[in-house]
């Protein structure tokens, strides 16, 4: 993991170097299920995700954007009071993205997703499940949004999880947030 986080900070330095990349924080809400073939019983669960990001201009209205993010995730079961799954990630996509001249953006791209941790609540007992579940989680992001100035943006995006979490089980994360540049290099 360290080594990783150390690739993407050099890395991000290298091009920070020759481009005016933007720095910023991003966070908002988590509409959270499972979601796979013959999965049932489950709700949507509603909780948040924070963290970073930065925008790296490629060409013309195209840019890279890697991010990391704390995303809390999970689902409500149907018709079980208030049982429920929780897990936590470290979400590390990276985006292509394209900006209209009017705002408008879309995006899309892969995502890893490094389990922090995941337990079951039944009748107000939390039991970690952290042994029985994948630590990774494969997942494939589709986004769009609305950049009102050079600082913030709004956005909603849907990460489609490749990868199982438990048996069958592949999560399925709605997400809408906002964003704020912080600052911005090269300037």
């Amino acid at each position: 993991m360290k080594k990783l986080t150390y690739l993407l900070l050099m890395l991000g330095l290298s091009v920070a170097a020759s481009a005016q990349i933007s720095i910023g924080a991003k966070g908002g809400l988590n509409f959270a299920t499972f979601g796979g073939k013959d999965v049932e019983g489950y709700k949507t669960r509603v909780s948040i995700h924070v963290g970073g990001y930065a925008q790296v201009p490629l060409k013309g209205a195209w840019s890279l954007q890697p991010e990391m993010y704390l995303s809390m995730q999970g689902a409500n079961w149907e018709g079980k009071g208030d049982d429920k799954t929780i897990s936590s990630y470290l979400q590390i996509p990276v985006l292509v993205k394209y900006t209209t001249r009017s705002g408008f953006f879309g995006e899309t791209g892969p995502q890893i997703g490094f389990l922090l941790k995941a337990t079951d609540k039944v009748d107000g007992v939390k039991e970690d499940i952290q042994d029985i579940v994948k630590k990774t989680d494969f997942s494939w992001g589709f986004g769009a949004g609305y950049r009102f100035n050079e600082k913030l943006s709004a956005y909603a995006r849907y990460n489609l999880s490749l990868s199982n979490f438990w048996q069958d089980e592949k999560n399925r994360v709605m997400q809408v947030g906002v964003s704020y540049a912080l600052f911005t290099t090269g300037q």
